[in-house]
Parts: C-alpha cells; sequence; structure tokens
C-alpha cells in the first residue's frame, strides 16, 4: 500500500459536524417519564428542527415513533407526521429486512440499561422505495420502576455518500495492490531512518522466497545484512546513502547478488528514487524497482564464453586446414577465393592472406582455371555435387593430379558459393596405371590359363569318352570272364581319372570365381536316399552300416542340387575311405535361423552333418586339411589314393551356398563334418506325374544322323553305338564337309562336335541354320563337347544348340538327350496325333512287358537279350540283400536293395509289383510291422523270381 510522502500526525477520526451537534444535544441531562416530554419547550423544538440529522424518540412498549423533527423528509422523503402514522409497523415498513433481522439479534436493551449508546448502520426505505443507509446512535431516554428501558431516544445520520466514497477508495486501493503484484518487477518502499522495508509488492515472493509479510517483520537495520554479501551490502549501503542527496527526479540503478531463502544466489538489477523527504528536504524513503537478472547474467557468460570457443575454434580450423597437405578452399559466384589454406595457396607461389583479398586474385589465366570455373558454375547452378579427377599444371610445368570434390555451400543470408577440396592422388595416379597395366597383364595370364584348362580338359577328355565308350561297346559282346574283369578294371581305371580332371576343373572354377549356385526345386529327404543308395554298396564292400536321418520337412525347397549332392558324396566317400569298421552317418535336420542373417521370412535352414567311426584327424592338421592338394599325413596318399582336392572342393561349394563347412574329429575316434545352409520353400502344387517311356514321344523308326566328329576314335564309337540304336549315320570329318553333306541330303539330327581344326562346330552349326529350305535349316543340332566349362551349356543354347552333351558321355545319356531333343522338336514342328484304343478282351496281366524297351532300343533283339541277362544275372544278390535285411530288421537296408530294383522292375514293365515295391521303398522312413514286411518281401521275391524264369524261357542262355 503506498504512504505519504510526509509524515502524519495523529489525529482523531473524522465526525461530521451535525453528528456531533447531535451528540452535544443528546448529551444533556436525560429525564424520566414524562417530565422531559413536559419540559421541552418551544425552544427546543426549534433547535432540534434546525439540526442536520434525524432526532427522534421510540416508544419500545409500544414499539411506535413518539418524535421525530423535520429533517427526516430531508432524509427519507417522510414527513414526521407520517412516520409517527406508521406507528407499530415502523419498522417493518422502513427498515430493510437484513438490517432489521440484525436488530432483532443485537442484544440493544441490555446495552441501554447499563446507559450505554449503541450504534448501527441500517439500511433504510426512502419514500421513493430506493434505500439510505442510516448511521443510527441511540440511548436509553426512560426507564421503568426496575430500570427496565421504556423510552429511546437518538439521532440518524445518512452516510449513504459516506460510505460510497470509503468503499471506493477501499476498491481503488485493492486495485492498486492488485496491479503491483502481478508486475514482473519487485516493487518495494524503503525507510531510510529505520533500515526496513515498508512495502513489497508479492512479486517478491519468486525473487527471494519470502513473503511481503516476512520481509517487513524483519527488525529495523537487520533485513540487508540477512539478505546481501558482505562485499554487495557495503556497495549497497554506499548507494543508500549516495540516494539520501539525490536531487529531486534523478534515479540510480544497482547490480548486486541477494540470498533467496533457498540458499541459492540470485543477481539482481534495481531501478532508485526518492520516494519520501523529511522536513530538511533530504530523502527519507526509497521505491526501488528490481529484475532479476540471473538468467541474463548466465546468458551474458555463456555468450562470452562462446565467443571465446568461436575464437579459438577459428583459430583452431585455421591451423587445421593449414595444417592438411590437401588444398581447401570457398570460392565466390565470381570465382574470387574467400577462404584457402597454405597447401592451395602454394600451387600459386602465395601465401593465403594474398590469395584470399578483395577482387580477383593475381593469377594468370589458364585452361585449368577456365575449367575449374565451369565447374564452380556447374555447381552454382545445379547444386549438386561435383566428384572428378582434375589435373594441375604448376608453374615450373609439373603436372600434378588431385580428386576434387566440389560442393555448394549456402551462407545464413542465401548466398552460394563454392566449397572444395582436393586431394594430391599424384602418387596414387601412378601407381593406378601400373596397377591397370598389372591387371591387363594378369587377364591375360587368366584367359591363358583358362584356354589352356579348357585344352587340356579337351585333350584328355577326346581319349577318355574314346576308352569308356568303347569299353561300354565291348561289355555287349561275347567275353570270357576275365575279358570281363579287365574291361571293368579299365572302366573303373578311366572313371578314376575322369573323377581327377573334373576335381581339378571345378578347383580353377572356384578359385577364377567363375561357379554360380542353381535355385532349383528339389528334396532333401530324396537327395539324402540318392546319395545313400549310391553308396551303399561301398559301404558294404568295407563291412560298413551307413546310416541317413532325413529332414521332417514336408515341402520342397529351392537351392543347387547338383552342388550339394557333390558335397555330400564327396564327405560319404571320404568317409567310407578312413573308416575300417563301424558306421558311417549321414544327417539332416531342421535347425533355427541365426540371430543375425539378411534372409527373407520363411526361409528354412538345415543342417547337413557326415560323420564317420574312422581314422580321426590330428589337431594340428585340422587347420590344414581344406587346403587344396593337402591330406592329414603323408602317408595317407600312400596307403588311401586321392589328390587332396575332395575337402577343398567341398568347401569351396559349401560357401558358393552360403555355408561354412566346419569339422571336428579325434584320432583313432572319427570325424564330424557338418554345415548349414538356407533354402527357400517352394510353395505346394499338384505334382505333374513324369513323363514314362510308355508316354515318350516315340524316335524315328528309320532316323538319320549326321554325325560331324574330327576324332576317328569318338566317331566310331558314335557311329557303332547309332548304328546299333538302327538309326542311318553319315560321319563328316569337319565342319566344311559337314556343310557339304547338308546341302544334298536332308538329316532328322546332327549331332555337331565344337572343338574341330579350321571351322569348329559353332561355325558349322550357324550355316546349317542358314539352309534356303527352312524345314531342313530348321535340323535339331546338339553339341558335343569336351570344354566342360561353367555356363558353356547355356552359352551354346543361347547360340542356337537344341542340346548339349559333355564329353565324356555315356550311351544312355545320349540316348536320352536325343530323345528329349527330338520329342521338343516334333511338338513345336507337328500336330499332336490323336490316339484311338479299341476295346479287347479281358486277360490276365503278364508278368512283365518288354515293349517299351524294344522301342527305346529300336527293336535290336541283341541289346533286348542283353538287358534281359543283366536282370537275371544281378538281381539274386538284390534279392539276397532283402532278405538279409529283413532277418536283421534293417529297414533302412531294405528300403535300398527295394530301390535298386524298382529301376529295374520299372523297366520291364512289371505292373504287379509297381505300387508293392514302392512301399518297400519307403519303409527306411516309416518302418513296418515285421510281419507285413515280410509279407511283402516274400511277394516280392516270387513275382521277381517268376519274371526271372520267363526271361530265361523267352531269352535261352546262347553258348559261347
Amino acid at each position: 500500500m503506498r504512504r505519504s510522502r510526509y509524515p502524519r500526525l495523529a489525529r482523531r477520526t473524522a465526525v461530521p459536524a451535525a453528528r456531533r451537534v447531535a451528540e452535544r444535544t443528546m448529551q444533556l441531562p436525560t429525564p424520566t417519564g414524562s417530565t422531559a416530554r413536559q419540559n421541552a419547550g418551544p425552544p427546543a423544538q426549534v433547535l432540534a428542527d434546525r439540526v442536520p440529522l434525524i432526532l427522534f424518540s421510540y416508544d419500545l412498549r409500544h414499539r411506535k415513533l413518539v418524535h421525530c423533527n423535520r429533517h427526516c423528509h430531508s432524509v427519507l422523503g417522510y414527513s414526521a407526521q407520517m412516520l409517527l402514522d406508521l406507528g407499530p409497523g415502523l419498522t417493518q415498513h422502513v427498515l430493510h429486512p437484513d438490517s432489521l433481522a440484525q436488530l432483532l439479534k443485537s442484544d440493544v436493551r441490555q446495552l441501554l440499561a447499563r446507559n450505554k449508546k449503541a450504534t448501527w448502520d441500517c439500511r433504510v426505505r426512502h419514500h421513493d422505495g430506493s434505500w439510505r443507509l442510516l448511521r443510527l446512535q441511540v440511548q436509553a431516554s426512560v426507564l421503568g420502576p426496575e430500570g427496565q428501558v421504556w423510552e429511546i431516544m437518538g439521532s440518524a445520520e445518512d452516510v449513504t455518500r459516506h460510505r460510497a466514497a470509503v468503499d471506493e477508495l477501499r476498491q481503488s486501493r485493492h486495485l492498486l495492490r492488485q496491479v503491483l503484484d502481478v508486475v514482473p518487477n519487485l516493487v518495494a518502499v524503503f525507510d531510510l531512518h529505520q533500515q526496513r522495508p515498508t512495502y513489497a509488492n508479492r512479486r517478491i515472493e519468486t525473487l527471494l522466497g519470502y513473503t511481503s509479510h516476512e520481509i517487513m517483520a524483519f527488525p529495523p537495520g537487520g533485513l540487508l545484512p540477512h539478505l546481501l554479501p558482505p562485499d554487495s551490502l557495503a556497495r549497497y549501503t554506499a548507494t543508500m546513502q549516495a540516494m539520501a542527496q539525490l536531487p529531486e527526479g534523478q534515479m540510480k540503478t544497482i547490480e548486486f547478488p541477494a540470498r533467496h531463502r533457498d540458499g541459492s544466489i540470485r543477481w539482481l538489477h534495481s531501478t532508485l528514487a526518492a520516494f519520501g523527504r523529511d522536513a530538511n528536504g533530504l530523502t527519507s524513503s526509497i521505491l526501488s524497482v528490481t529484475d532479476d537478472i540471473t538468467e541474463q547474467r548466465a546468458a551474458d557468460e555463456q555468450h562470452r564464453l562462446a565467443t571465446t570457443r568461436l575464437t579459438e575454434q577459428h583459430r583452431l580450423f585455421r591451423q587445421v586446414i593449414d595444417a592438411l597437405p590437401h588444398p581447401i578452399y570457398l570460392k565466390d559466384e565470381h570465382g574470387n577465393y574467400l577462404l584457402a589454406n597454405r597447401a592451395l595457396a602454394a600451387l600459386y607461389d602465395l601465401t593465403p592472406d594474398e590469395l584470399v583479398r578483395a577482387g580477383k586474385p593475381d593469377i594468370p589465366i589458364t585452361a585449368d582455371t577456365a575449367r575449374y570455373r565451369q565447374q564452380d558454375l556447374h555447381v552454382l547452378t545445379t547444386g549438386q555435387d561435383l566428384t572428378l579427377e582434375e589435373s594441375f599444371t604448376n608453374p615450373d610445368g609439373r603436372i600434378e593430379w588431385f580428386s576434387s570434390v566440389k560442393r555448394l555451400f549456402v551462407q545464413d543470408d542465401g548466398t552460394a558459393q563454392v566449397l572444395g577440396v582436393d586431394s594430391n592422388i599424384t602418387e596414387l595416379k601412378s601407381t593406378q596405371q601400373a596397377l591397370e597395366s598389372a591387371i591387363a597383364t594378369a587377364q591375360v595370364d587368366a584367359q591363358a590359363k583358362e584356354d589352356f584348362l579348357a585344352n587340356m580338359s579337351h585333350e584328355i577328355r577326346t581319349p577318355l569318352h574314346g576308352i569308356l565308350g568303347l569299353t561300354g561297346v565291348l561289355v555287349k559282346t561275347t567275353l570270357s570272364r576275365s575279358q570281363h574283369d579287365y574291361l571293368r578294371l579299365l572302366g573303373e581305371s578311366a572313371e578314376h581319372l575322369l573323377n581327377v580332371l573334373n576335381d581339378v576343373l571345378t578347383t580353377a572354377r572356384l578359385g577364377a570365381g567363375k561357379l554360380q549356385p542353381e535355385a532349383m526345386p528339389f528334396a532333401p529327404s530324396e537327395l539324402l536316399r540318392g546319395c545313400a543308395a549310391l553308396l551303399r554298396p561301398r559301404a558294404r564292400e568295407k563291412g560298413l552300416r551307413l546310416r541317413i536321418e532325413k529332414p521332417t520337412l514336408a515341402v520342397q525347397v529351392l537351392g543347387d542340387a547338383h552342388r550339394l549332392r557333390q558335397v555330400l558324396l564327396n564327405l560319404v566317400s571320404n568317409a567310407i575311405k578312413f573308416t575300417e569298421t563301424g558306421t558311417i552317418r549321414l544327417r539332416c535336420r531342421v535347425v533355427p535361423a541365426p540371430r543375425q542373417h539378411t534372409e527373407p521370412a520363411g526361409t528354412v535352414w538345415l543342417q547337413f552333418m557326415v560323420s564317420d567311426t574312422g581314422l580321426g584327424i590330428a589337431p594340428d592338421t585340422l587347420d590344414k586339411i581344406f587346403e587344396p592338394f593337402t591330406q592329414a599325413t603323408a602317408s595317407t596318399d600312400r596307403e588311401y589314393g586321392g589328390t587332396g582336392l575332395g575337402l577343398s572342393i567341398s568347401e569351396g561349394l559349401v560357401k558358393l551356398m552360403g555355408g561354412a563347412l566346419r569339422v571336428c574329429s579325434e584320432v583313432d575316434q572319427g570325424s564330424t563334418f557338418a554345415f548349414i545352409l538356407a533354402f527357400q520353400p517352394v510353395a505346394t502344387a499338384s505334382s505333374v506325374p513324369a513323363e514314362t517311356p510308355a508316354e515318350a514321344v516315340p524316335l524315328a523308326e528309320a532316323g538319320r544322323i549326321l554325325l560331324v566328329e574330327d576324332n576317328l576314335v569318338n566317331s566310331l564309337l558314335a557311329e557303332t553305338v547309332l548304328r546299333n540304336w538302327g538309326w542311318q549315320v553319315t560321319t563328316a570329318a569337319s565342319g566344311p564337309a559337314a556343310i557339304k553333306l547338308f546341302e544334298h541330303r536332308t538329316f532328322d539330327l546332327v549331332l555337331m562336335d565344337i572343338q574341330m581344326p579350321g571351322m569348329d562346330g559353332e561355325m558349322a552349326a550357324r550355316a546349317l541354320r542358314e539352309h534356303p529350305d527352312p524345314n531342313q535349316a530348321a535340323t535339331p543340332v546338339i553339341a558335343l563337347t569336351a570344354r566342360a566349362q561353367v555356363g558353356e551349356a547355356e552359352r551354346l543354347q543361347a547360340s542356337g544348340f537344341a542340346g548339349y552333351l559333355a564329353k565324356p558321355y555315356r550311351e544312355e545319356q545320349l540316348l536320352e538327350t536325343m530323345h528329349a531333343v527330338l520329342a521338343s522338336h516334333r511338338q513345336v514342328s507337328e500336330p499332336a496325333p490323336t490316339y484311338h484304343t479299341t476295346p479287347s478282351m479281358a486277360s490276365a496281366p503278364p508278368l512283365y512287358n518288354l515293349s517299351n524297351v524294344r522301342q527305346l532300343v529300336r527293336n535290336d533283339e541283341t541289346i533286348v537279350r542283353r538287358l534281359a541277362w543283366a536282370f537275371i544275372e544281378t538281381t539274386p544278390a538284390i534279392l539276397t540283400a532283402l532278405d538279409e535285411a529283413l532277418t536283421k530288421a534293417d529297414w533302412e537296408a531294405l528300403g535300398d536293395a527295394a530301390h535298386h530294383l524298382k529301376s529295374s522292375l520299372d523297366g520291364l514293365g512289371v505292373e504287379s509289383l509297381r505300387h508293392v515295391i514302392r512301399e518297400a521303398e519307403a519303409y527306411g522312413e516309416t518302418p513296418p510291422a515285421p510281419a507285413h514286411a515280410a509279407q511283402q518281401v516274400t511277394l516280392i521275391r516270387t513275382v521277381t523270381e517268376q519274371v526271372m524264369a520267363s526271361l530265361r524261357t523267352e531269352f535261352p542262355e546262347q553258348q559261347a
């Protein structure tokens, strides 16, 4: 609350003059009873009417007004007689209900009985209906015999305007206090004489944590030492003393720290002005307006520190870019350097300050600078980064190469500039040129190596093809048992040599990165069963058991089944080779996905494991077994043979398919090789039955074949095989000879050797396809090549060949390829024929049906006889294996034996055992009831023996 600037003297409460007159009138001796009224003469009445108050007498016993002067008319609009006429209803008529209730609740009678005055404010109705506020003062005027109050007299003053003025003043003070409490500054009045505040608004609570009442409760001289630290107290006291002499209208400011109630320090900024002066004109009280500048001072300090850091960073930045060997610069749109380090300035034999100056630098315009200018304009125009290799010609004529990066740099005001960083790559450029030359030389060497391997493959495969092919032809002739043995050993030696060649080529391809994995659907369970069926005879020869554990996977997967089969066959073959007793296990199971992988959802993870109970591998050689041409010990090569490429190839193929081949081994306990591969599942669909020989498109009965082969042995072999199948064969030893024959004769098929001297097979095939007769030009051509390179088949098929065969090939492979090519060719060139069947009498089905066999061999009864006797001679061993497996309840072995017998029975058309043999084949996966298995094996043996007996009857044994 604002106080007067001058001290006030104590004075009595202001009372209206009319009230003072009335009080003196009321203080006259009070007569009792009617004596008072009788003594009141005319002079007293005149005096009462002139008093500016309502003077009245009221009879409490009869509750009516006894007397009232004329002033009631000027205050309430009633005449005295009108009020007297109201009688007992006076109070109900003129008093406000609230005032009447207050009167009834008060203890007025007891107060008056003690001869004391009673005063209260009440609201009285004016004659015009408005309300007036009257201040009543009454005292007892007539007392009864026992001292009870019978009559009272008093005065009534109209204080309506006075109350309104007081209320307005109170409201003004309240509004002023509210305004001062909401201003964001601390407003206070400080008494210099008493050294204490006399006023403080509510802002002090947020500023220092004290309420205004707590601040003003401090004793004189005790507040400032409590709030201010010693050094601030002295400075603030000096400022206050100066304020005492401050002229009128001037102000002072001061910044000082003060303690908050919580103990923290707040920095304050105060503006001081004189508020009150004493009789001598000196300042007696000070008005202060204070702001909290704690955050501002912290911000200023941070700004100062930031400016210091920025200056330091700029100095550090300057030192860093000057220490870098790379030219760094900043250019404006006119090509002027705004920033340059020492490395850039040194190129021009200038200092950075000389290079960066107003206007364009004194640099000669050359082809280099013009090119730089165009690059800068490109960056400024497009806003895209520019990365390129640039040359710079030094003043002495030396050429240096730089890798330059130019980037758009936009200032805060939108100014576009070019920021450039160059790296000197002169030495790197020289190294790169040398490296490119070395790479070119290496590529030439690699191509030479690849050509050498291709030629070596061709030169080795060509005679191997003749050896294996002629061996197969000789086997079909009438030979003695010793001759059969010689041919078998010859074939095994050739097969071994072919395997070695394939291993060498596969190793070379892996090293050159020429192998790519394929993605074809296959069933892992069938793949494991096929591997086991191929190698189980070898295992039985050594007295070993080969067990397989297939995964519980119902769907096919996409993967490179050929490479996977190659790895598994290699690992199982090694296990058989290095194991003398015990068991070989080939396992596959579904495993959880690794924690970190990039394969899509739904990927199937399979773990393949091959374990044996063989020799084991010493720990010191475990890390070397995957190296090419490496074996566990030197004696291993002498005792077991081999090139040492198998595990190296397997490790490379597993890595190619996305896995890693691992091994754990213990000497004399065995070894385990394992790897995990990821496969995508194949959506299940209705399977299309495979084409059987009976449904195949038949070969022409009198087909004509053009055989183009420069090697005499291979030409004789192929001609012999084809003539045995009933084909008419015309041979050509070169490409030009084949073209000349093709011009004058028509052929159903062409077998073309690819590598021939002079005109190779590809050129000759293109010439054949250019024949003027479109039908003859469409004659299918099968490529025969000893170049077993990756992608060779795809390349030849893309160039127009209908089929592909890699030498050495077997008779059945040649037959299958010819059959597939001719079938595809006839489906394209001829409409499908419509076959009609005629009903026949029902008859008992025959034991076997050789019609498919005769169709495949062109009704060559000699070949049919050989096939029949091959079945007669090899089947008893399989039947014995079935019986042994049944006796031992070895369901896997029984399933393998059934698998071997199935292909023979299907080829001979033994329909009565079609379902039975397949059920027995599945015993390895689903073990049967022993009694049921015995019935099925008995049925298989009985029917098979009947078939063999019938074949002996149809094809009696011939004497040599």
